[in-house]
């Protein structure tokens, strides 16, 4: 849906009042729009495909290291260690970065922006900031960092925008309605995008303790795999193109239907993509795949976990990576932590893996640049799929 502004009567809606009722799981009854409206004619021959983010597993991981110049790190280092202190794990959250002691990093910031998510691989590997060693720290810097790019994220109902990552449950699986973030389940590669229908576009993930086995990220080119499909079997492009089923997982019960496919504002490919969660949302409105949807569905994730594609690093403590989240698969191998799984994180004996994540919808020129097309059916459309199947399809 890309549009400014949606008027009804005298009210006017902006586009960010729509997004702020999606993350709230509040879903006016007029914003129910009919399939047609979005349905238009998708050309996989049509896309811009940028050389830059084209790569392959062996890619070279200076493609993607960044560091803070001197002048942006002395800054940094002053400004959190000057707001630790007042601050604990349960509180980093309700902290707002104060964009005025910090120019010197906004400009990097949005230098990054450009030359490496937008105009670049679609990803960067930002290396750790000297003496900042605490985990506090660390995860202050990533809350920063991701507050100078634009507005920081809610990422569940809770209104937390600061999301852990760490095994809650190790006999928990997502098929189960665990969420991949607390989980300690590997092999998922995903975007981040997916249980909320307006497209945000940077993601931050920040590696606070490594774990004791496994664990290791991995990368995959969106764009790549999309040139792939071009290539060898485009019908699989036309079928993820079409509307599929979301669930508004850790936001509410609700659904809304998106692509996986769809182009940018630029006319490149972006991809909203993690299988178990859009399954999750098909098996609960008991609307089985058709033997095209199947097949697009098995080519997506055979194409994401060929190691040909995957590009595999093991992050240390304090290095971050930066995400034009749509274009870039990202997932995890399996990993097993020195301690077992817990709902709390020990933070007085920190040997488990974590990581913590944030999402961003920037406030720079890029803003809505991966915007797609959604729809958010009523109560009563998703009622009527049980007496009438197709009606939504």
């Amino acid at each position: 849906m890309h549009v400014s502004t949606i008027r009804r009567g005298t009210r006017k809606f902006t586009r960010g009042f729509l997004f702020r009722q999606c993350i709230a799981g509040v879903i006016p009854r007029w914003l129910s729009m009919p399939a047609d409206r979005f349905k238009t004619e998708f050309d996989p021959n049509c896309a811009v495909i940028s050389p830059s983010k084209i790569w392959l597993g062996n890619v070279d991981p200076e493609k993607f290291f960044c560091s803070a110049p001197e002048s942006v790190e002395h800054e940094l280092h002053q400004y959190i260690k000057k707001q630790v202190p007042s601050l604990t794990h349960r509180t980093l959250d309700n902290n707002q970065a104060d964009t005025s002691l910090l120019s010197e990093t906004s400009a990097f910031l949005r230098d990054i922006e450009s030359s490496y998510l937008v105009n670049g691989p679609g990803a960067a590997i930002f290396q750790p900031i000297k003496g900042l060693e605490s985990i506090l720290e660390i995860r202050l810097l990533a809350l920063t960092l991701s507050q100078l790019m634009g507005d920081c994220l809610k990422q569940n109902s809770s209104g937390e925008r600061s999301i852990l990552v760490f095994d809650r449950d190790a006999t928990r699986r997502m098929v189960d309605g665990q969420r991949y973030h607390q989980s300690h389940e590997g092999g998922s590669l995903h975007t981040d995008n997916v249980n909320i229908p307006e497209c945000w576009e940077f993601m931050l993930l920040t590696c606070l303790q490594p774990a004791m086995i496994g664990g290791e990220n991995i990368l995959v080119s969106a764009v790549s795999v999309f040139e792939y499909f071009q290539k060898h079997d485009p019908d699989v492009l036309l079928t993820l193109a079409k509307d599929f089923w979301w669930e508004y997982r850790g936001f509410s019960d609700g659904f809304f239907r998106a692509p996986i496919l769809f182009y940018n504002r630029s006319g490149e490919p972006c991809f909203r993509w993690l299988r178990e969660y859009m399954e999750s949302a098909h098996h609960r409105l008991a609307q089985p795949f058709t033997p095209e949807q199947q097949h697009a569905l098995d080519s997506l994730t055979n194409i994401t976990l060929d190691p040909h594609f995957q590009f595999h690093y093991s992050f240390r403590k304090g290095q971050i990576l930066f995400a034009n989240d749509l274009q870039l698969f990202h997932g995890r191998t399996a990993f097993r932590d020195a301690q077992a799984a817990s709902s709390d994180y020990d933070f007085s004996h920190p040997v488990n893996r974590l990581m913590q994540r944030n999402w961003v919808q920037t406030t720079s020129s890029f803003r809505g640049i991966n915007q797609s097309k959604f729809c958010v059916p009523t109560t009563e459309e998703i009622a009527g799929l049980h007496e009438d199947p197709e009606s939504l399809l």
